[in-house]
């Protein structure tokens, strides 16, 4: 509890300051509750006092999370997520209080979240042991679901399973890297199928036409460079929403389509926090909060150097760039895209919340456990395992 007090204090300390410097900039700190017809002040303190005591109702909701969740960690996260945005109703809708005031009140409750959310679920575990269970050994799962579900093998270490015994010579494979992606991260997958087809990797766009309709071209573009009549298409987060749109709209090239941990299909909360985030990546606060979104994102599985690795692509990333990719692929209509495909599709969960339970009649299904959300590159085996089936699939379907 201490710690807990330590991170109140941080997050307070951090929302009277901006109260303060909204002061400095003649910002008038007087408002009203929902529906008042007149503000009342706000004394010096009130706002750092309010901050630190939601910090501290956070931390018990922590502990309760420790105590009753199978995933801590997880559930605390979007819990909180999704009471930071319930609780900027309480500004957005304050009666009688100037646009401005309201603006500073709500950005203090994006500051906290920033502060307390990563301090306090970097305290919970990712799973809840039982009881005579150790780190080292975590309990196993038995659950029957509609889709294979796929743990870690942390004892292989060949990223190279054995080859499909259809021929495989005709469709191209396309891998296409989200937003703060490389190609250096499908190399497993590279190797894998180097040798029977043609691969081709594709980064995200830092300049250019970022739009949808221009990702897609420039795809088709140098899909056509190297020769690939038709290609299935496999897409790792933000790339994988390209990927649905490109299998969508240009059947007559691409024969089939997967989408790695890709945003589709996600709860309600976590498209809360989605327009959220869009909206502050229109402040000047739109790089630190890119940084808190990928920081979030990040699980056991990534190791020290591989965060560093994202975080420093993600900082040489445009923030306009960023922003037009965070908007594509949540303001993107995933369910009616995935309803009007007419070529085989594959979705594979790893971290992302999908509801797998509501993917359309046809579309495949997968889950890979406990790797984080780069699935193609802490659990390249399992992956390249399952694209092998679904190639031959496609290609079966093709001839």
């Amino acid at each position: 509890m201490r710690s807990a007090f330590g991170v109140a204090t941080l997050a307070g300390a951090a929302a009277e300051l901006v109260a303060v410097a909204a002061r400095v900039f003649g910002v008038p700190m007087r408002a009203g509750t929902i529906g008042a017809s007149s503000p009342a002040p706000l004394p010096p303190g009130l706002v750092g006092l309010e901050a630190a005591v939601g910090v501290l109702v956070g931390a018990v909701l922590a502990g309760a999370s420790r105590k009753r969740a199978r995933r801590p960690r997880r559930t605390f996260q979007w819990l909180a997520l999704s009471l930071t945005a319930l609780s900027l109703v309480s500004p957005i809708a304050a009666g009688a209080t100037e646009t401005a005031t309201k603006t500073v009140l709500a950005l203090t409750h994006i500051v906290v979240a920033a502060i307390a959310i990563p301090q306090l679920s970097s305290r919970l575990p990712a799973q809840r042991l039982r009881p005579f269970e150790s780190p080292s050994h975590p309990p196993s799962e038995t659950t029957v679901m509609k889709h294979p579900v796929i743990g870690t093998d942390s004892h292989r270490t060949d990223h190279r399973d054995p080859r499909p015994t259809a021929d495989t010579t005709q469709l191209g494979v396309v891998l296409l890297a989200g937003l703060a992606g490389s190609t250096a991260e499908f190399d497993a997958q590279k190797d894998h199928f180097a040798g029977d087809r043609t691969v081709i990797t594709i980064e995200p766009p830092t300049s250019g036409d970022t739009s949808l309709a221009g990702q897609s071209q420039r795809a088709l573009t140098l899909i056509d460079q190297h020769g690939v009549e038709r290609a299935v298409i496999i897409g790792h987060s933000a790339g994988g929403i390209l990927a649905l749109e490109l299998a969508r709209s240009h059947p007559q090239r691409i024969a089939g389509v997967v989408l790695l941990d890709a945003p589709v299909l996600v709860p309600t909360p976590v498209r809360t926090v989605a327009v959220l985030i869009r909206g502050l990546l229109r402040t000047p606060l739109a790089r630190p909060v890119l940084r808190w979104f990928f920081n979030a994102t990040f699980r056991p599985a990534d190791a020290p150097e591989f965060r560093t690795q994202v975080l420093a692509r993600l900082d040489a990333t445009p923030t306009v760039v960023a922003r037009r990719s965070i908007d594509i692929t949540f303001g993107y209509n995933s369910t009616a895209a995935l309803e009007s495909l007419s070529v085989p599709a594959l979705v594979v969960k790893a971290n992302v919340p999908t509801r797998l339970d509501r993917l359309p009649d046809g579309v495949e299904s997968a889950e890979i456990r406990d790797v984080g959300h780069w699935v193609h590159v802490h659990s390249p085996d399992a992956l390249n395992s399952l694209l092998d089936r679904f190639l031959n699939k496609v290609e079966a379907r093709s001839t």
